[in-house]
């Protein structure tokens, strides 16, 4: 090394050209990388980051959660498969790690490993197995050696993996191809446990015939949130009466009305009529579907209309939120949310704000215009620096849009309707509810809870990757700033390049 640095200060002492010139070459390096760098920022503009899989530590968030509704019960976790077998499985194990740290944790919490070829539990008890067949409402549910069961007085919920040959993919996120990236066991488990803790349990309807799409994880969501759910044909049938929450999920086909003259009820006079028996009501919308004026015109009544902009020829285009300084993708179509301005939105914001700094991801959104007149509020809203484009062009530019938003009124019979409107299909996707760099999840089960009226909320449990990449929280206005302080970097070192030649020619 010595007699490097010897050659490299004779070459820079015989020759002041070669050390001015290497000296230059390497500022010119320092640049054309962070060039490089800002290039493939400006044009892809999403950071990555890979999960630890490893830490699958609880949060500890459940503490409050369990308090409230355990009052001396005890909670029984059975695994259908011995201790060891399960220790060892590829995802069996993280379940058993989750369920080994909830019970250490929590005195009412107990675990039983049950053997399918004996039906008989570690101590040598026979288990009842055939009585976890049927669930609370007569479901059949199939017991395998990846089935868990959750069980507390007469109250009891099976969680059974039937759609992936990995087992107990129930407990985890996975994407189009059945394949798991991110581990959500904590979050499962919290709800299926405060699940059988309460004994009362509403149904989640969602709508059907409409072409609506719902991703797995927002179901499990619901059922952490203390839901059975099924389906619901309006068309058909009024809704139920054990009804505590009707979901209508990205629709691609519009409702109807009967027309004048017509006997019968429409599927809007019947959620009508279970919104003003104090129903709840929660729309998802694709704004880059086509439009849905009798379903649109249904949610004005109630002060919120999705912007769009109308030619003079009649043409309609919808409007989308476009936010560059706020986006985590170049082109400002994704982007991180603010919580609304409301007296709903901060109540949401106040709860979600306990357990996490993250923001909510949104992509592809319209924007609600609200009507003040009515009990009308904003959950989410973007900054002031966003702006709505339609068909290519800026319509408006004021910012401070509403991406979510909530309406109540007050029933006769003394109860509420209410209804929440999300005009984006991505805040309930896989990959957005199974990133601990976004709010998304905590936001959702904080709305259901204190928006409609659902009585679970395992709000800030820890998600883990498994296998895969997930987004980071960091918008292009944070990647802006930082790549100035990079580019900054070499320009320092060029100024003080520049001041050391100016001061060796001078000599």
């Amino acid at each position: 090394m010595k007699k490097l640095m010897d050659r490299l200060s004779g070459l820079f002492a015989k020759d002041r050209q070669t050390g001015t010139l290497a000296t230059c070459l390497m500022i010119a390096a320092v640049v054309l990388f962070n060039v490089i760098v800002y290039t493939l920022t400006a044009a892809f503009g999403l950071y990555i980051y890979t999960v630890e899989t490893t830490d699958l530590t609880i949060s500890g968030n459940t503490d409050s959660l369990f308090s409230e509704i355990s009052e001396g019960r005890e909670v029984t976790v059975t695994f259908c498969m011995d201790e060891e077998t399960l220790k060892n499985h590829d995802t069996g194990s993280y379940v058993y790690k989750t369920v080994s740290q909830l019970r250490d944790r929590y005195d009412f919490i107990k675990v039983k490993y049950v053997n399918m070829l004996t039906k008989r539990d570690e101590n040598g008890e026979l288990f009842p197995l055939e009585r976890y067949k049927v669930d609370m409402r007569g479901n059949e549910t199939p017991i395998r050696t990846n089935t868990v069961i959750f069980s507390s007085g007469g109250n009891y919920r099976t969680v059974t993996d039937t759609y992936s040959s990995a087992g107990f993919a129930d407990f985890f996120s996975l994407d189009s191809e059945g394949v798991a990236y991110a581990y959500c066991g904590e979050e499962i488990v919290a709800g299926m446990i405060a699940w059988v803790l309460n004994d009362e349990h509403g149904v989640a309807y969602m709508t059907e015939k409409h072409g609506e799409t719902a991703d797995l994880a927002f179901a499990n969501i619901l059922t952490c949130a203390g839901y059975y759910i099924d389906t619901l044909n309006l068309r058909d049938n009024e809704v139920p009466s054990d009804a505590e929450l009707v979901i209508i999920s990205n629709p691609t086909s519009d409702f109807y009305r009967l027309g004048e003259g017509v006997t019968g009820r429409s599927e809007l006079e019947r959620l009508e009529s279970y919104l003003a028996s104090g129903g709840n009501l929660y729309v998802s919308l694709d704004p880059l579907a086509r439009r849905l004026p009798v379903l649109e015109g249904f949610l004005a009544e109630w002060g919120i209309t999705l912007s769009g902009v109308e030619a003079e020829d009649g043409t309609y285009t919808r409007a989308l939120v476009k936010d560059t300084a706020m986006g985590i993708s170049a082109d400002g179509y994704s982007f991180v949310c603010d919580f609304g301005e409301s007296a709903g939105g901060s109540n949401v914001k106040a709860v979600v704000s306990t357990v996490t700094d993250g923001r909510v991801l949104a992509a592809s959104c319209a924007a609600l215009e609200l009507d003040a007149s009515m009990n009308t509020g904003a959950l989410l809203s973007v900054s002031n620096s966003a702006s709505l484009v339609a068909g290519g062009e800026t319509v408006d530019s004021e910012g401070g849009y509403t991406v979510a938003a909530y309406s109540f009124r007050d029933n006769d019979n003394g109860t509420k309707g209410r209804v929440v409107v999300v005009p984006t299909i991505y805040l309930t996707a896989s990959d957005a509810l199974s990133s601990d760099g976004y709010a998304n999840r905590d936001f959702l089960y904080t709305t259901l809870h204190l928006m409609l009226g659902s009585r679970s909320l395992p709000i800030g449990c820890n998600v883990a990757g498994y296998e895969t990449n997930a987004l980071e929280n960091f918008t292009m206005k944070n990647a802006r700033i930082l790549t100035a302080v990079i580019l900054a970097i070499p320009a320092v070192t060029a100024l003080v390049g520049g001041i050391i030649i100016i001061r060796r020619k001078n000599r």
